[in-house]
């Protein structure tokens, strides 16, 4: 016999050997484990073609709290005796401030800069003293007494202010309000629409909400004339409208 065809024999034995092999195997296997479990995976998406409708809620409130931006400017060929005249200036402005009525904790220093001020004659530099910039931030949450505030601190010596902006302290009221309106007019708008466009909708899978607060303009001031011969300050608070946007997505059937 040819010896390809004896090596060919002799690899088919070896192939039988080894199928019965695995067979006994897993009959022994499965006799001693039971039968044996095959788990496979399997995923259903179902996709549905979305229906998407933005509806937005406002309420105008009135602002409630008031932040005055006021600042101190001493110069002064010492920087000590700069620093004891503008720290005299805030201990007067915030002695005067309290008595008034603002709490002192609403009185805040946001910076506090120190910088040497420079001659020049011929290309040589001099030092000709100092500037001391001090930043103040004062809360007003009676707006009764915004306007002798700032004639109260410009009269104490602040000889900067920056200007009036309004916020609302406790929105949440005003805001629930708005997300409400927000989903009524999304789900009417819903409605109307798909009416027209002859869809019909099933359930709301999501809904997502942005919100925004347009405050009054920033009354932007200066201290020329405030708390002096100008007469006194007069600043309004205005409205402050809290907006809410909403997206509901809806199921189409």
């Amino acid at each position: 016999m040819d010896s390809w065809l004896i090596h060919l024999l002799r690899l088919a034995v070896k192939g039988a050997l080894v199928s019965s092999f695995i067979f006994i195997s897993l009959n022994l296997l499965s006799s001693y484990l039971g039968p044996l479990k095959i788990s496979i995976n399997s995923k259903n998406v179902d996709q549905k073609t979305l229906f998407s409708v933005t509806g937005e809620g406002s309420v105008s409130v009135k602002p409630d709290i008031a932040t005055i931006s006021m600042g101190i400017v001493v110069q002064n060929p010492s920087v000590t005796e700069g620093q004891k005249k503008s720290n005299e200036i805030i201990n007067r402005t915030t002695n005067a401030l309290k008595t008034l009525g603002v709490s002192e904790k609403d009185i805040k220093t946001v910076s506090y800069n120190i910088y040497p001020n420079y001659t020049y004659d011929n290309g040589k530099q001099s030092l000709n003293g100092y500037n001391i910039n001090i930043d103040l931030s004062i809360k007003v949450r009676d707006f009764e007494l915004l306007n002798k505030v700032i004639d109260t601190a410009t009269a104490s010596g602040v000889n900067q202010v920056g200007g009036v902006s309004f916020d609302v302290e406790k929105k949440e009221e005003a805001t629930n309000k708005a997300r409400a309106e927000a989903v009524r007019l999304a789900k009417e708008k819903a409605l109307r629409l798909s009416s027209l466009a002859g869809l019909k909708l099933g359930r709301i899978v999501n809904l997502s909400e942005g919100q925004s607060l347009e405050r009054p303009p920033f009354v932007s001031m200066d201290a020329k004339g405030i708390g002096g011969g100008g007469g006194e300050t007069q600043v309004q608070p205005g409205q402050t409208e809290v907006k809410v946007s909403v997206t509901l997505d809806y199921e189409t059937l």
